[in-house]
């Protein structure tokens, strides 16, 4: 279950983190990897498969005001249309991280968007917190801060 913070009309105010990226990076089968492990035996995807997105409406109100909305259920089991759409951004964002980290020597990773619903993006809140993201495959800080799959808002 996820809760997102969410507009009174019912539209996200938020993308919704999904899980960290930083031990996923490297080793055989990482995103980083020429080829990367396949979706469906990702942490991604375990965290996508079967997933209650409970909206919290809380925007401009007070605390006491605060309300949810109406859950929904994403079901991305494999075999469902909705595993391949979040496969293909899986496997479109392992190759966006590696063609931003090939661009050059001291290239960093960035915010990539899957062509659907998933992005990677900066997680990150506090510039006295920021933990930079080291790849040993690349033997090179990747990031200046730490990065995470995300729901995006579209």
């Amino acid at each position: 279950m996820k809760t997102n913070q969410t507009r009174a009309n019912g539209d996200p105010d938020q993308p919704i983190c999904i899980c960290q990226i930083g031990s996923l990076l490297d080793g055989a089968g990482g995103l980083l990897a020429p080829i990367p492990m396949p979706f469906d035996l990702t942490k991604l995807h375990k965290k996508t498969a079967n997933v209650l997105i409970v909206p919290v409406v809380k925007v401009d109100l007070p605390p006491e005001d605060w309300y949810i909305g109406r859950p929904y259920h994403i079901n991305s089991e494999t075999g469902t249309g909705l595993f391949e759409i979040f496969r293909e951004d899986y496997e479109h964002i392992c190759k966006g991280m590696r063609k931003d980290l090939e661009s050059s020597p001291t290239a960093l990773i960035q915010t990539t968007n899957g062509p659907h619903y998933i992005q990677i993006r900066t997680k990150d809140g506090n510039k006295n917190r920021y933990k930079p993201m080291f790849s040993a495959f690349f033997e090179r800080p990747i990031s200046s801060k730490r990065y995470a799959f995300y729901f995006r808002t579209t």
